[in-house]
């Protein structure tokens, strides 16, 4: 019975402790935003902090999903 009950907790839990913001962008090669993810040349994912960290995560991917850059970004 305990474990049906920590089973069902984890659900409820899990997503809030696991929740990140980040914001999504859509890009061309010369920088230039746009509004849809089928006109961008890679899309770039930034993610606020880990708490503990002053560093942001930057991610990007082609439309295709293969990687072209993963790195962390400060303020400062």
């Amino acid at each position: 019975m305990k474990f049906l009950f920590l089973v069902w907790a984890s659900f409820f839990v899990s997503p809030q402790s696991f929740a990140q913001k980040q914001n999504i962008y859509f890009l061309k090669n010369d920088g230039r935003e746009v509004k849809l993810k089928d006109s961008a040349d890679f899309i770039r994912i930034i993610q606020e902090p880990d708490s503990g960290s002053t560093n942001f995560k930057v991610l990007e991917f082609y439309p295709d999903n293969s990687r072209k850059f993963i790195g962390e970004a400060s303020l400062v």
